[in-house]
C-alpha cells in the first residue's frame, strides 16, 4: 500500500500539480479532474484534507464514506485514514490539505484535535449542508483560496486565520446538528411515553368493569387527553405520527379486541359485554361492533364457535 508523508507527494501520487507549499494546500475541486488518476488503489497519507463537495454524481474516494449523502456536504480525509477510488465524481466544490507540520509552526491551530473534535477519527462525520450553509462555506474557501494564490505578505497568516474560521464554522455546524439530534430524539421518547401511557389507560378502562367514567367519557379520546394533560388535538397528532391511525380509531380497534375476546372466551351475554365496555346500551354496542366488523356480535360469537 502507497503512503504518501508529504503533500508533494499525495499530489504527485494522484497526479496533479504541485502545491505551492510544502505544508498547505487549496484548490478547485474541477481543476484537479483534468489530470488525476481515474483510478487509485488503497493508499494512505499522512494529512488532514477538509472537503467541500457539491453535486456528487459518481462513487467517492474514501472508502468508509462512499456512500456519501446527495447534494452538498463537509467531509474529512484524516492522517493514515486509508483511502481509495474507482470512479471519479461528476461535482464542484473545494478542498484544502495541510500537514502536521503546517500545524506545528501555527499559533492558533496548534490544539487542533481538542479545539475541532470533529477532526478525530470517530467522529469525523460527513454533514450535509442546506443552502445558506454551503454559501458560508464556500465564501470561506473562497477567502483561502485567493489568499493562497495571491502575493501579498504575510499570506500564510491571513490563511491560517481564514482555515480557523473555516473550522469554527464547522463545529458550530456539528454542534448545531447535534443538538438538533438530541432535541429529536428527545421528541421521540416523548412522543413514545404518550402512547405507552395512552395504552395503558385504554386497557385500565376497557379490561376492568371500572364505572368511575361515565359510559360516553371512556370511548371519546378527550376523557383520555385530559388524563395525560394533554390537549386531544396533540394526542392525536402523536398517535397518527407514531402508529399511522388516529387516537379514535386505536381506541376503537382497542374496543373491538376486547369485544372479540369477550365473544370468544367467555360466557357473558351481549348485554353484559356492552356494559362491561361501558357502552350505553346494548344496542349501542351491536351498532358499533357491526360497523366495525360488517356482523352483528351474536353473529361473530355464532362463526368464531362453528
Amino acid at each position: 500500500m502507497k503512503h504518501f508523508v508529504s503533500i508533494t507527494a499525495y499530489c504527485n501520487g494522484i497526479n496533479i500539480a504541485p502545491p505551492k507549499h510544502l505544508h498547505f494546500d487549496v484548490r478547485s475541486i474541477p481543476n484537479t479532474l483534468q489530470t488525476i488518476h481515474k483510478e487509485m488503489p488503497a493508499f494512505r497519507h499522512e494529512m488532514y484534507a477538509i472537503i467541500l463537495k457539491r453535486d456528487i454524481l459518481g462513487n467517492l474516494p474514501p472508502q468508509r464514506f462512499n456512500d456519501l449523502p446527495e447534494g452538498s456536504a463537509i467531509f474529512f480525509n484524516l492522517p493514515y485514514q486509508i483511502l481509495n477510488w474507482n470512479k471519479l465524481p461528476e461535482w464542484n466544490g473545494y478542498y484544502l490539505m495541510f500537514s502536521n507540520e503546517f500545524l506545528v509552526h501555527s499559533t492558533t491551530l496548534k490544539n487542533l484535535d481538542e479545539d475541532f473534535d470533529f477532526l478525530r477519527i470517530a467522529n469525523a462525520k460527513p454533514l450535509i449542508l442546506n443552502e445558506k450553509e454551503e454559501v458560508t462555506l464556500i465564501k470561506s474557501f473562497q477567502d483561502i483560496l485567493n489568499e493562497y494564490n495571491g502575493k501579498e505578505n504575510k499570506k500564510f497568516n491571513v490563511i491560517e486565520a481564514h482555515l480557523y474560521l473555516l473550522l469554527t464554522y464547522i463545529k458550530r455546524l456539528y454542534d448545531k446538528n447535534l443538538k438538533k439530534k438530541r432535541s429529536e430524539q428527545q421528541e421521540y421518547r416523548s412522543k413514545d411515553k404518550l402512547i405507552v401511557q395512552y395504552q395503558s389507560l385504554l386497557q385500565q378502562n376497557f379490561h376492568f368493569s371500572d364505572r368511575s367514567a361515565t359510559d360516553q367519557s371512556v370511548h371519546n379520546t378527550s376523557f383520555y387527553a385530559s388524563k395525560l394533560n394533554v390537549h386531544a388535538n396533540h394526542l392525536n397528532s402523536v398517535v397518527k405520527k407514531t402508529l399511522g391511525i388516529t387516537a379514535l380509531e386505536y381506541l376503537h380497534l382497542h374496543v373491538i379486541k376486547m369485544a372479540k375476546i369477550y365473544l370468544k372466551q367467555s360466557d357473558l351475554s351481549v348485554k353484559e359485554i356492552a356494559y362491561s365496555l361501558h357502552f350505553t346500551s346494548p344496542n349501542s354496542f351491536s351498532t358499533f361492533f357491526k360497523r366495525q366488523e360488517q356482523m352483528s356480535p351474536t353473529a361473530y360469537r355464532k362463526r368464531t364457535i362453528l
